[in-house]
């Protein structure tokens, strides 16, 4: 399984090419990763030496050449494999297909890396293609991409992600919800002609012929009632109506009010202007796809969860935060040294605090690349932990107000 993400390189390209490669000859990164000499398994160059240095001159060397060194630098795409599922070599000969068919006439520097437990390969785009036209690195690119990388894991035999759109489970969502709202009309209908009557008061389209056919507010397409199952085809729900017990027979039988409480979410629906139904319908699917995601049947132990998850990576943020502006202070204790040759008081101290954190200023500039470096990379993690913890605080939201419909109801 290989999973593709990006993310836009806007402030310093040199970086995150060095970022990739961990090299321990590397200008800026020699001292800050000389004691992690087995983070990288492989490192190669597309149209672009495989050297972290050199790589970063021409690319930068290319901007120049068609004067287009302002906006995005570079991006940075991120392909991981499930722990356990390839080796070093595997992953960096995907990684060599996957750059010649997902960035062809493109400048790439590319690393497998072996420092997590699951294997990963490391991108660094250039900007500018070598024709002097913009890569523009698009939801669509990354999509694209993401296919490219599935087809390669296929190859290999390796496992991959389906796509969403494809997802069976978003169908029989839909279903859940036509089915409920049917049991639920059933129950409030004397006659078959109130039972379609009731179904078009709570937002659907009915066409009634030799079948029934019912399209839920917010979605295009209509679905024949026999579709959902024998006991949702018209002649049942005609039955079903004119014998109650029949009916309760029949849902005791087959359980259908098991979702009940859930889906009469949609239910819920009022709409006045299209920008309405389009927020109420989003906050809808968000909520259906919580309970699918989540099989939430106890809504406040899924809450505890969560807020137990977002504490862990707000501890995990708030370590970062502190090597952060621990590095951030030696960056600029550097700089002083740098700008302020001549020895005073604040100057000695500094040099004094630089040498009990064991830093050899011999060569001050391998020392401040090799802590920007650094600074790259924990700013990478934060934000990769953000977003997880904003993924998270969204689940929340959405629980509480699962929870609150569900208190509703009953």
């Amino acid at each position: 399984m290989a999973y593709i993400k990006r993310i836009a390189i806007k402030s310093n390209l040199k970086n995150s090419i060095n970022y990739i490669s961990k090299e321990r000859n590397s200008l800026n990164n020699r001292i800050i990763y000389i004691q992690n000499e087995n983070k990288v398994s492989n490192i190669s160059g597309y149209n672009v030496s495989a050297n972290a240095e050199l790589a970063y001159k021409q690319m930068m060397a290319l901007k120049d050449r068609f004067n287009k060194k302002g906006g995005v630098l570079g991006h940075h795409y991120i392909q991981s494999f499930k722990p356990g599922e390839t080796t070093p070599e595997q992953a960096h000969q995907i990684a060599s297909e996957f750059v010649e068919r997902a960035f062809p006439n493109c400048m790439v520097i590319y690393a497998t890396h072996i420092d997590r437990h699951h294997i990963h390969n490391h991108f660094t785009v250039n900007s500018i293609k070598l024709d002097g036209t913009k890569f523009r690195s698009q939801t669509k690119t990354l999509y694209e991409a993401r296919d490219i990388s599935n087809e390669l894991s296929l190859k290999y035999s390796l496992s991959i992600i389906p796509k969403k759109e494809f997802d069976p489970t978003v169908l029989e969502r839909k279903y859940d919800v036509i089915r409920n709202d049917i049991n639920n009309c059933i129950l409030k209908s004397d006659n078959y002609e109130k039972f379609k009557n009731n179904l078009i008061k709570i937002g659907y389209g009915v066409v009634d012929n030799k079948h029934l056919s019912l399209k839920p507010r917010g979605y295009k397409k209509s679905t024949r009632s026999k579709e959902l199952g024998e006991v949702y085809t018209k002649e049942f729900i005609i039955n079903r109506i004119k014998d109650k017990n029949f009916n309760q027979e029949i849902s005791d039988k087959h359980k259908l009010n098991e979702k009940a409480d859930y889906l009469n979410i949609m239910s819920q629906f009022v709409y006045k202007t299209k920008a309405q139904k389009d927020k109420e319908l989003w906050s809808v699917s968000k909520k259906i796809d919580f309970i699918n995601r989540y099989n939430a049947l106890n809504i406040d132990y899924e809450l505890s969860k969560l807020q137990e998850k977002i504490s862990n990576i707000n501890d995990i943020l708030s370590n970062y935060e502190k090597q952060k502006r621990v590095v951030e202070k030696l960056v600029n204790d550097i700089k002083y040294i740098q700008l302020n040759p001549h020895r005073n008081q604040k100057y000695n101290s500094i040099l004094a605090n630089l040498k009990k954190n064991g830093i050899d200023l011999k060569d001050i500039n391998y020392v401040l690349g090799g802590l920007e470096g650094k600074l790259f990379e924990i700013g990478m993690k934060m934000e990769e932990a953000s977003s997880k913890r904003g993924f998270l605080k969204s689940d929340m939201a959405v629980a509480r107000e699962v929870k609150n419909d569900i208190e509703l109801e009953r």
